[in-house]
């Protein structure tokens, strides 16, 4: 049997307990019959429903959205619950459209079912009361168009053969069945006693359960709720009993069980024995609750039903015939109070005597065969999909014509209001791109100016360079340095013996040399050691003016505080870190969390990190943190103050991106006895074809790769190109997870949700992020949710018409991680190629240590967690892998398999494992023996 689509239809999503388990048994028994089914649900609040029920769902009153689920459904079911009733009026004139309530509303939906040639199902309907003549005959009209009729008590049966309702030769219908929710079963018995406990019920005496609503209709409300109250105070005084007061809804005015409740209470003398429970959303807790009573005066229909299904005597305030029905269909119609007998002497007299008449053995057997009926229901609801279609009769055939007249004129204004809407807001961007595109053109213009007049100044220098330059080639010391470089090459070839002999020797005159440089300082006038203001870092015009030199003074008093740290908290060893960001912990880059790692291990960190202009900001010290941050420009600037007058015994500088410009800092500190790293984050060659690195030289980088004392690669597929490139295998260092930030952390609540909830959090750059398979998910399942948390460049016009792609722009860590937790399924859109194949994303770390499953395009699993990523290729397996990644979201073995594999990749295991890496590496061995004479052991 193929898939079929099943709207369910009926007063669901307001709150009231009682038709919530009217939905949660009729899709349970449907789904038993057929699993394949896919559900849609009509309801009051669809993301509640959704959440809830695991189903699409739309809003019942907005009448498009009923037009298009009965029509994109195979079968559409109304019900149950009592639907078609007129204790409110009923205006036809609202049908087909969004104005249509009560008994107009669901007499629609059968119409709606007529109309598109869908088979339509009432399921366990209640009918009554019906005294209006127009409220008669629009059920009968509903239910003749109707395939199959099933009602939920001979009442209901009367009443519409009473209205004129007959059915075609050979059917034979309305069928008698019983109310969906007698086929739910189970008690929360423990969920109860804690539920008892929270309230500060006390335990060892008598409980009489109450449930009241608010009802006004043919009865005084102050005069049935001062009988209760008389009533309930008799009992309490005779028996010593408390009062415990269920209510099942709090939403509507006619609806707010817990305001009718406090109505009760206020005028009972005997308050301090009554508790009003908050409203109870299960109906499992609700038996659980109601078994805990000895007694119960009820006058909600569902009440009722717990109550008899937990075992408990029932008395029925029948405010309306269904009670009555309901109490005749069990054998207990002595038991139901009508609303003439709402007296506090009938109710005392009632709840005296039900326990003697209440015959608990021929109940139970009326509730099984019940609930055996209940669930043949569904049966007869989808027999639908093969049972003859009624023919429509005359009025019936009306209003289907006057329907379909007025949906095309309806849908055709809606749709040109929609036109108007989005050239309206077609109009609203295009103002704001020309109001942007002006300011770009003026911050263009004086660009331009600026450019041209550093061009003027450069074009000054090059000439003065170029001049100096003829005359330096043209000395003697020129020469003979040029010459001095090639008998070094053909002398002590790189990688021989008799270089590394010729490197210790440099590195003990240079050690010799440094000791006198220091005592030579201790004596000289100037305190920035005769240090000029030099070059800016790669090629930027060096600042100018006073902001320049007040940072620098501001970078060299911070480095003599962290100077003084060093040496109290005697720190053994510091890493100068060269980042092409800042260490900001909202963005998240590896740098920022080796270096907080590294800081946590006792270790001193001088990191230093790429701006954009001396304007932005000035240099930080993080003493907490054993930090001294400073930007790249004026690191190199002060280079002087650190290279040579550390204290302490091993030093590391480590390059975290290989530009160019970083060649003579790099040098300078191999010369010094650095341990030089270089950490290969990405394949930066790739960046470039992508527009992502223009400054990349893949010569420097060859430099590097063959120089540094310790070469790191983020994955094994990056350090295998990198192998391939320049015959140096880098060992592997993988990223890692700051656990703290997901510890504890709650989802949002609120959160709008989808059939299933998708999110990425991380840059935007169309260079790797995929929004074309963004695109093709949203439009292939248009009630899945798509989260994007992020920045980068401007996103694609087509966002803003998917609605169920949501943008939420950059968010700080305090933020990012309870909207990820709230997520069904965590994704990492990558496109395919080799910039994404070499990534190790951080950002799949973090997914895992919040639980999520995972599903990725374009990159691998991390090491050891294939197991918990799924890696597919195309929209199709896209959708796939999340379909089936959504059905383990709830999986709590699974999530916690898949956080204890985040918790094995912390920060702190990366540094161990590189602090291990760097006691045994031969080559960092080597050179620290080179430079101090002995090895460390």
């Amino acid at each position: 049997m193929s898939p079929r689509k099943i709207l369910v239809a009926g007063y669901y999503g307001y709150g009231n307990l009682g038709d919530e388990a009217i939905l949660a048994s009729v899709l349970a028994n449907v789904r038993r019959l057929r699993p394949d089914s896919r559900f849609t649900v009509l309801s009051g609040d669809p993301e509640s429903t959704a959440r809830r029920h695991q189903v699409a769902a739309f809003f019942l009153e907005d009448f498009e959205c009923r037009v298009k689920a009965v029509r994109e459904s195979d079968l559409v079911i109304l019900g149950g619950g009592g639907l078609f009733q007129d204790h409110w009026p009923v205006d036809v004139r609202t049908l087909f459209s969004s104005a249509a309530r009560g008994l107009a509303l669901y007499a629609e939906i059968p119409l709606l079912a007529a109309m598109f040639g869908r088979p339509c199902a009432l399921y366990a309907v209640g009918i009554g009361p019906l005294s209006s003549p127009t409220g008669r005959w629009l059920t009968r009209v509903a239910c003749s168009v109707a395939s199959v009729v099933t009602v939920r008590d001979g009442p209901s049966r009367r009443l519409l053969e009473e209205s004129g309702l007959r059915g075609e030769e050979g059917m034979a219908w309305p069928l008698v069945t019983a109310d969906p929710a007698f086929s739910l079963v189970g008690t929360h018995g423990a969920e109860a006693d804690r539920w008892l406990d929270r309230l500060g019920v006390p335990n060892g005496r008598p409980l009489i359960g109450v449930n009241v609503r608010p009802w006004d209709r043919k009865c005084d409300p102050a005069r049935w709720q001062e009988a209760c109250a008389r009533a309930l105070d008799a009992i309490v005084t005779e028996s010593g009993a408390h009062v415990l007061f269920l209510p099942f809804q709090d939403r509507g005015a006619h609806a707010d069980d817990v305001q009718a409740a406090r109505a009760v209470v206020r005028r009972m003398r005997t308050q301090g024995q009554a508790w009003v429970s908050p409203v109870v959303r299960d109906p499992s807790l609700a038996r659980g609750l109601l078994a805990r009573c000895q007694k119960a005066l009820v006058m909600r229909y569902h009440a009722a039903l717990f109550g008899l299904q937990a075992g408990v005597p029932v008395v029925a305030l029948a405010y309306d015939p269904k009670v009555e029905a309901l109490m005749a269909q069990v054998g207990a119609a002595e038991a139901s109070l009508s609303l003439s007998d709402w007296t506090a002497k009938a109710i005392v007299a009632s709840l005296c005597a039900v326990e003697q008449v209440w015959d608990a053995e021929a109940v139970a057997d009326r509730l099984e065969e019940l609930s055996r009926l209940s669930q043949e229901t569904a049966g007869l609801a989808l027999s639908a999909l093969d049972a003859p279609r009624p023919s429509p009769a005359p009025d019936a055939q009306a209003l289907i014509a006057i329907g379909k007249d007025y949906i095309e004129t309806a849908f055709r204004v809606a749709a040109a209001e929609r036109q108007v809407l989005r050239w309206q807001r077609r109009h609203k961007l295009l103002r704001r791109a020309y109001r942007r595109l002006q300011a770009q053109m003026e911050e263009a213009g004086r660009l331009v100016r600026t450019l041209r007049d550093q061009l003027d100044r450069l074009l000054a220098e090059r000439d003065a360079l170029a001049t100096e330059l003829e005359g330096i080639r043209g000395t003697l010391g020129y020469r003979a340095l040029a010459l001095f470089w090639r008998t070094m090459a053909r002398l002590f070839p790189e990688g021989s013996l008799r270089r590394r002999v010729y490197r210790r020797c440099r590195l003990g005159l240079g050690a010799g040399l440094r000791r006198l440089r220091r005592r030579w300082r201790r004596y000289r006038d100037l305190p920035d050691g005769g240090q000029g203001a030099g070059p800016w870092l790669l090629g930027a015009p060096e600042p100018e003016g006073l902001l320049l030199e007040r940072q620098a003074r501001r970078l060299r008093e911070a480095f003599m505080e962290w100077e003084r740290l060093l040496r109290t908290q005697s720190k053994s060893m510091v890493v100068c870190m060269l980042s092409a960001t800042r260490p900001d912990p909202a963005e998240g880059q590896r740098p920022t969390h080796l270096a907080a790692a590294l800081a946590h291990k006792g270790i001193g960190v001088l990191f230093g990190y790429w701006r954009w202009g001396a304007e932005f900001e000035d240099p930080g010290l993080l003493l907490d943190q054993g930090i001294l941050t400073a930007p790249l420009d004026l690191l190199q600037r002060e280079r002087g103050r650190w290279l040579d007058n550390l204290p302490v015994s091993r030093r590391v500088i480590w390059i975290a991106f290989p530009h160019p410009g970083f060649f003579r800092i790099f040098s300078e500190a191999d010369a010094a006895g650095w341990i030089t790293v270089y950490d290969i984050l990405d394949d930066w060659a790739a960046f470039r074809e992508v527009g992502q690195a223009p400054w990349y030289d893949a010569n420097f980088e060859r430099h590097l790769v063959g120089a540094a004392d310790l070469l790191l690669a983020v994955s094994d597929r990056l350090s295998e190109r990198i192998q391939s490139r320049f015959g140096r295998r880098p060992k592997c260092l993988p990223n890692g997870v700051d656990l703290e930030k997901f510890k504890g952390v709650r989802p949002v609540t609120g959160l709008l949700r989808g059939e299933v909830t998708l999110g990425y959090f991380g840059h935007l750059s169309a260079a790797w992020f995929d929004w074309e398979m963004v695109r093709a998910v949203a439009e292939r399942r248009p009630a899945w949710r798509i989260y994007l948390i992020g920045y980068g460049e401007e996103a694609p016009p087509w966002l803003e018409q998917t609605p169920n792609v949501v943008l939420l722009g950059k968010r700080g860590p305090e933020e990012l991680a309870p909207l990820a937790a709230s997520w069904d399924v965590a994704i990492a859109p990558f496109r395919p190629g080799d910039l994404a194949q070499a990534v190790d994303a951080i950002k799949v770390y973090e997914y895992l240590a919040l639980g999520l499953p995972v599903v990725v395009t374009g990159i691998h699993p991390p090491p050891g967690a294939g197991d918990f990523v799924r890696s597919v290729d195309g929209p199709d397996a896209f959708i796939a892998g999340v379909e089936a990644a959504a059905r383990e979201a709830k999986d709590e073995g699974a999530r916690r398999r898949r956080q204890a594999y985040a918790s094995a990749c912390t920060w702190d295991r990366r540094v161990d494992a590189l602090l291990k890496t760097l006691e045994r590496d031969p080559r960092v061995r080597l050179k620290e023996f080179l430079g101090t004479g002995s090895v460390q052991a």
